[in-house]
């Protein structure tokens, strides 16, 4: 399947080709066999069809107000920084597609009315057959326009650029509030950290594809700089604190750029250029020098600051990260283009660092992805070690029941120890990078090397800034070990055919009232192999033993011949036979892992796809397929018998994505491994039931065991064996914690199901404190005279200023201020956040740039505070200290 067309600017174009060509088709006899339809002609052929009482059809005006909706949007984003008449040309098309929708709209029937405000389905429908007819619309000045005196004229590709842009950033903004969005829900137990940390991955990777095809089209938007100079913007300061001003003052326009620093985020611009610069510097250094000596495995050297309590701050994160960077970047260029089992090569934001570090443009998608982390950072807020927590939990756990396994079936030929084997180079990455993640007593000697005096008891289990820890990596990690365990899970089902014979066992005790009590595990499996592999036969009626049997046997693969001959008799078929033509094989439920999967190898069991293949599996293998099953359409074919293509909203693919991992977790996260160990165990206990068991070395299958039971049941006059089997499956199933453990872990582990108890106890950043700074400095900067500045976006990471009047000594003086304040806090975040605890503070001592030290008294009312991060104490503190701005003007932070 073709890869399905996204955002606005697509949909946009489908839904005015779909307004033409039924205008055209309805009531175009004067305008058929042209290649051009003027603006003005629209007017005539909506009157005419006006005129003739045609019906016009809900999805018609539907797809009009898009189109209307959309024009109006950008062309009041468009006339806060343009002319006046720039901004009259777009008004005039607007107006005129406004007075066609009015001329139209009493045509349409009353017990059909358009909804405007969502896509019904005769508007889906309607767009994926309507070819696109975009070119039809060329607009000109109308001579007999009713639209004013003055009429405009409108060239056919007039707002091509304009829209689009703004089409694009608006998708761009769609993905990283939809991403926030599922992590604030995250935060609150809704969604679990293994869909949310994969979201952001799937989101960013739209966002790159998508980035790529309209620079393509539009190479002049191909630098993020060239888009701030196209809006006539220019950035000063570096660092935390930045102000943006318009590059040129129009005397005629009050452009306000407020919302577009918001949506565009320059301040992520600004961190990214000031991280490649440090990178570069540092591989000049001998430092760097050595670090590319460094062994070929670049996850061994040592993380570089070690976070405190509180880590909002994601862009101080990626500047110690620096190190690690360019030992990765160097790495993986080194790789070229050869496919790689290291999940850092598929990753798109440290796969686009990489393409940036050599790259003298700057993609506005890696930006983007920037402004997301930055933001992810401030949402885990004083939990970001979160995700990597998560995952070395999960992990450590895989690799505890298969060591368990593994050592009962110790001296056994068993296919477990080989299993366990494969899954060992996970189990190896989340071991080397514990020690990376977290404070060891090895990291505390690299830290001591490094210069910091930090005791054992204070900082052993902390997390650090190593990359693995970031949300999208630690959670990719936890995704694809999830997986290859579910995989090797499957096989364990399937081994003797454990999860099969088991249902069946359990079907017959309970239909023949033999076990009051409720195995839900099983009732789980049985429900979710149900549409795929069914387990057990269809009963409507009374439990019929005969029939059951009749189809057990059938399942094992044996004809109907065979199946005469071991329902009437003792014989049973061999374990080989069974093996080679059974039907009761399981597989994974999950069409994502099944789509993500296929092409690789069978036994493939780790994370060796490559960058994109994420993103790609689920734009063309969900999305467009989940839509036509949706709706029950499919693509109509062309004149050359190709299928148009599936448009989409970026947002309606990040849902298709949520809404597929939603209803497979709770099967991704079912242990079955352990599962299977309970089979077992049930498997012990019914051997004295079969009176030649003995002549079994290692035991008989359980497949064999359930079939002579339930043979029992069919042809004997009582059903013994089937009574004592209750038994021994009552006391097993009855034991507490048993019957629905495994169901409830992965109810508690996935998205919906988690409980409050297991919900995580997260205080995110309030950025509220950034307004009382401003204040702040205004009250205390006298020589800040008729400021125009507004914060127009800020995080724990930054302040973006914008100055209207771009007035250079204001722009210098207020970014020198806010500098001061984020030394000074960091300093004192240093003091009392690592080194000891607040109450037992008496001072806060800082580093002049001379190198002399100047000590603040710390007043007692600052102790009653606490150390609330940013959440309004970096205020009281100023405002506490009572010191002159220009005291500190003189200080650095420490070091």
């Amino acid at each position: 399947m073709d890869r399905p067309e996204l955002g606005r600017w697509q949909l946009y174009k489908a839904s005015q080709a779909q307004v033409v060509k039924w205008l055209v088709q309805t009531a175009g006899d004067t305008v058929r066999g042209t290649s051009a339809l003027k603006a003005h002609q629209l007017l005539d052929l909506a009157r005419s069809t006006a005129d003739a009482a045609t019906a016009v059809p809900p999805a018609i005006i539907a797809s009009l107000q898009d189109v209307i909706d959309g024009r109006q949007s950008q062309a009041n984003w468009h006339s806060q920084r343009s002319n006046a008449k720039d901004n009259e040309t777009h008004q005039w098309f607007i107006e005129l597609l406004i007075k066609v929708r009015n001329i139209l709209l009493p045509c349409v029937s009353n017990d059909r009315k358009p909804d405007t405000n969502s896509q019904n389905m005769d508007t889906i429908c309607v767009k994926e057959r309507l070819a696109n007819v975009f070119s039809l619309l060329a607009i000109e000045e109308p001579s007999d326009s009713p639209l004013g005196n003055n009429p405009l004229i409108l060239e056919n590709d007039g707002m091509g650029p304009d829209f689009a842009l703004w089409c694009h950033i608006k998708d761009m903004n769609d993905v990283r509030e939809f991403i926030k969005e599922a992590w604030l829900k995250y935060t609150s137990g809704e969604l679990s950290i293994v869909l949310v940390s994969q979201l952001a991955e799937v989101g960013i990777g739209l966002m790159r594809i998508e980035d790529e095809k309209f620079v393509a089209q539009y190479p002049q938007f191909n630098d993020y700089w060239k888009l701030l100079e196209y809006f006539n913007l220019e950035v000063h300061g570096s660092g935390k604190t930045i102000c943006v001003t318009p590059l040129n003052i129009i005397t005629n326009a009050q452009a306000r750029n407020e919302e577009l620093i918001r949506l565009i985020c320059p301040a992520a611009a600004v961190l990214l250029r000031e991280i490649r610069d440090e990178i570069k510097k540092l591989a000049g250094t001998t430092e760097g020098k050595a670090l590319l000596r460094y062994s070929s495995k670049a996850e061994k050297i040592p993380s570089m600051r070690i976070l405190e309590l509180e880590a909002y701050d994601f862009s101080s994160i990626l500047e110690v990260q620096v190190p690690e960077l360019l030992a990765w970047i160097h790495f993986h260029k080194a790789k070229g283009k050869r496919s790689s089992t290291q999940m850092f090569d598929r990753l798109e934001f440290l796969c686009g660092m990489a393409d940036y570090y050599d790259s003298e443009l700057t993609p506005t998608w890696l930006v983007m992805a920037c402004a997301i982390h930055l933001d992810l950072y401030e949402i885990i807020g004083d939990k970001p070690a979160v995700t990597a927590k998560a995952w070395l939990a999960t992990t450590r756990g895989m690799k505890q029941q298969l060591d368990d396994i593994n050592a009962h079936f110790a001296g056994l030929d068993h296919p477990s120890s080989d299993w366990r084997a494969e899954l060992a180079p996970i189990f190896r990455r989340s071991d080397g990078s514990e020690d990376q993640l977290f404070v060891t007593k090895v990291g505390l000697e690299y830290q001591r090397s490094r210069g910091y005096s930090y005791a054992d008891s204070d900082m052993l289990g902390k997390a650090t800034s190593c990359i693995m820890g970031s949300p999208c990596v630690a959670g990719g990690a936890l995704w694809s070990d999830r997986m290859a365990y579910h995989k090797v899970g499957i096989r364990f089902a399937n081994l003797d055919l454990t999860l099969f014979a088991l249902a069946n066992l359990y079907t017959a005790i309970t239909k023949s009232n033999l076990l009051k009590s409720t195995w839900e595990d099983i009732h789980f499996l049985i429900n979710t192999h149900k549409p795929h592999t069914p387990l057990v036969p269809k009963i409507a009626g009374p439990y019929d033993a005969a029939s059951h049997l009749r189809h057990y046997v059938r399942s094992l693969g044996c004809s109907l011949a065979q199946t005469s001959k071991y329902t009437s008799s003792s014989a049973v078929p061999t374990h080989e036979f069974v093996v080679d033509n059974h039907c009761t094989a399981v597989s994974p439920t999950s069409e994502f892992v099944v789509a993500i999967t296929h092409g690789y190898h069978a036994n493939d069991l780790l994370d060796t796809f490559d960058r994109g293949d994420l993103v790609e599996t689920v734009l063309t293998k969900l999305t467009a397929e989940s839509k036509g099953l949706k709706h029950g359409t499919k693509g109509k074919k062309g004149k050359k018998g190709t299928k148009h293509q599936p448009q989409f909203t970026v947002t309606e693919v990040l849902s298709t994505f949520k809404d597929h991992m939603i209803k497979d977790e709770l099967h991704l996260n079912f242990d079955y491994p352990a599962f299977y160990m309970v089979g077992e165990k049930i498997r012990r206990g019914l051997h004295d039931l079969i009176p030649d068991i003995k002549d079994h070395l290692v035991g008989m299958a359980l497949w064999e065991i359930v079939l002579r039971i339930l043979r029992d049941s069919a042809t004997a006059k009582e059903p013994t064996l089937l009574q004592k089997a209750a038994v021994i499956v009552g006391d097993i199933i009855n034991a507490p914690g048993v019957s629905n453990k495994f169901s409830k872990e992965a109810r508690n582990a996935s998205s919906g199901g988690i409980t409050k108890s297991l919900a995580p106890n997260i205080r995110p950043y309030n950025p509220a404190w950034t307004a009382e700074l401003w204040e702040y400095f205004v009250r205390h900067r006298h020589s800040l005279h008729n400021v125009n500045m507004t914060i127009a976006s800020s995080s724990a990471s930054y302040i973006t200023f914008y100055d209207p009047k771009g007035r250079k000594g204001n722009i210098d003086r207020i970014t020198e201020a806010a500098e001061r304040f984020w030394h000074l806090w960091s300093s004192v975040r240093l003091r009392m956040g690592i080194g000891g605890k607040l109450e037992e503070a008496n001072a806060i001592g800082v580093q002049r740039k001379d190198g002399s030290k100047i000590t603040f008294p710390l007043p007692a009312t600052m102790k009653s505070l606490g150390l609330r991060g940013f959440e309004g104490f970096g205020i009281p503190l100023l405002e506490a200290l009572d010191t002159p701005m220009e005291e500190l003007a003189n200080c650095s932070s420490l070091k």
